[in-house]
């Protein structure tokens, strides 16, 4: 993969592998202006007096707006539909209210520390209640029903167990580094994990002492693991540090092929071979296997507009200015369409 940059070392350019780039341009600000992916496709953005973003136009020409308050806070968000989400916060900028285009308000409530206590939903049902100790650390959780989460920590401020709202417990040990070594719950019982001198997780014993192992090269790449039945599943890398074949413990193996970019083209196993295409922006064109190929199209966006089985039946799907989904249309002309408030 190849970069390049302007004078001020401003990203121009990246370029896969296979020739694919994306392209940047700024003003002479040093926002970035447009993005061109390697289909042609272009979102731009434009920026107020403060460099603040101020508007985002995708390849499909729908705009998003938004405005900000005298301390840069996000106080409007206005989609390609002219749909209006308001933000209001406090004297420490942090968000109390959000409106949505139906006017309905989100209120959040924090204490001193600014930690959230509080939450209410649009129609002004509470949806979060929180309390905390005094190192910040959540202490409990309720939810909408009144389910409550508790928490308990050690002396470092390691979460050492959590209560569910049915008064399960799940407990954690730690060792030296700080790392979780031990777990216990109530339906389980307790689960050890240990680990190698380079800090590779190598073991995990479960709650009937049956240990399962993990080897790594010397890159910390996994290479074995080792059930407690001594089955065995091992695999292989390519020069990239993709695995380029899996090996389970009847020594059955898949290979895995990658083109120039990294993505993957092809899975070979006993049971056959799947094979894969892509469009210049990385988005799957055809899995074919042998029964035959699926196929998609896409649009400017990236969403998925057509899907074809292997027996040539086709669904299509179109969208609204803000991604969502209005139409399907299956084989045979039928059609189901969708409407949102």
């Amino acid at each position: 993969t190849s970069y390049t940059y302007d004078a001020l070392d401003r990203l121009l350019s990246v370029t896969d592998p296979l020739s694919h780039t994306i392209s940047y341009t700024y003003d002479c600000d040093g926002n970035r202006l447009t993005l061109t992916d390697p289909l042609n496709h272009i979102t731009s953005c434009t920026y107020d007096e403060n460099n603040r973003l101020s508007q985002v136009t995708d390849a499909l020409n729908h705009t998003t707006r938004f405005s900000y308050d005298a301390e840069g806070n996000l106080t409007s968000k206005t989609d390609a539909l002219n749909h209006t989400t308001q933000y209001v916060y406090d004297e420490n900028g942090r968000l109390i209210t959000e409106t949505d285009p139906l006017n309905h308000a989100t209120a959040y409530n924090y204490d001193a520390a600014g930690h959230l206590i509080h939450q209410n939903d649009g129609l002004n049902n509470t949806v979060f209640s929180g309390t905390y100790d005094e190192a910040g650390n959540l202490l409990t959780a309720t939810d909408a029903l009144s389910h409550t989460t508790q928490n308990t920590y050690d002396v470092l401020n390691r979460l050492t167990s959590v209560t569910d709202p049915l008064s399960r417990v799940t407990g954690y040990g730690y060792d030296d580094l700080d790392r979780v070594v031990q777990g216990t719950d109530a339906q389980n019982g307790q689960s050890s994990i240990g680990y190698d001198a380079d800090g590779n997780r190598n073991a995990l014993t479960d709650q009937n002492s049956q240990q399962t192992g993990f080897a790594f090269d010397l890159a910390g790449r996994l290479t074995t693991v080792t059930s407690a039945a001594g089955n065995t599943k091992g695999y292989q890398y390519n020069t990239r540090e993709l695995v380029s074949q899996i090996t389970n413990g009847r020594q059955q193996t898949a290979t895995i092929t990658y083109d120039d970019a990294g993505r993957i083209t092809s899975i070979a196993d006993p049971a056959g071979t799947l094979s894969y295409t892509y469009d210049n922006a990385g988005n799957i064109l055809t899995i074919s296997d042998a029964n035959g190929t699926l196929t998609r199209q896409y649009d400017a966006l990236g969403r998925i507009t057509q899907y074809t089985d292997g027996n040539s039946n086709t669904i299509g799907y179109s969208y609204d200015a803000v991604g969502r989904l209005t139409t399907l249309t299956y084989p045979g002309g039928r059609q189901v369409t969708y409407g949102y408030d």
